[in-house]
């Protein structure tokens, strides 16, 4: 996984260095679901390799810094979703309106865990949104749940797409995130294919 390589060049990597964290980046859309995820969160970590095996993205995050310096999650799931969202744009390159590029752009999807079902819907384009409705209140694992739904609003703001999670079914809070990280995997993958009928299709034309 220290080299992600493709043949379609939707690779990207990002690092991002703060005065809390530094986070290194890497993602191949076009990948085979392969993950080299090290976070220091083990949930959070069980999250994104959910997302990277679901949505066939090969996913590699680092993140340097001694955590204990760290007053709680916050800073560390903030910044892998800012800089995962940014490696995610740049794989994708620049979507403006007339060069579509054959990109899918919507995807969604139900992904049952259990008594939990999350429905993912997702639109790739300009606009940075997270609408999540996941009604959690307390940790789940190592990590809170708070700070989870806040990984959503990281990643939607700098990948410029918008996700909307709408809880069906809810439960276990292990089984609720985990039903809403294989929803929305399956819903990016979608989302992200390329339509050979979109490559010479020029939005709005008749």
């Amino acid at each position: 996984m220290n080299n992600i390589e493709s043949k379609n060049n939707r690779v990207a990597k990002i690092t991002r260095k703060t005065g809390e964290t530094e986070v290194i980046v890497l993602i191949n859309l076009d990948g085979q679901g392969k993950a080299d995820v090290d976070t220091g969160y083990k949930f959070f970590d069980h999250m994104l390799i959910l997302l990277s095996w679901f949505s066939f993205f090969d996913i590699l995050i680092k993140v340097k810094g001694n955590l204990l310096n760290q007053p709680d999650d916050h800073h560390i799931i903030e910044d892998v979703g800012i800089t995962l969202g940014q490696a995610f744009r740049k794989a994708i390159g620049q979507m403006e309106w007339g060069d579509v590029k054959g990109l899918s752009r919507y995807g969604s999807f139900c992904a049952p865990m259990d008594e939990c079902l999350v429905m993912a819907s997702v639109d790739i384009y300009t606009r940075g949104l997270a609408i999540v409705d996941l009604p959690v209140v307390k940790k789940v694992g190592d990590v809170n749940c708070g700070t989870l739904v806040h990984f959503f609003d990281a990643f939607c703001e700098e990948a410029r797409v918008i996700i909307n999670l709408k809880t069906l079914s809810t439960g276990n809070e292990h089984h609720l995130f985990e039903s809403a990280f294989k929803s929305l995997a399956k819903a990016l993958e979608q989302a992200t294919r390329i339509d050979p009928r979109l490559l010479k299709k020029v939005p709005g034309e008749l």
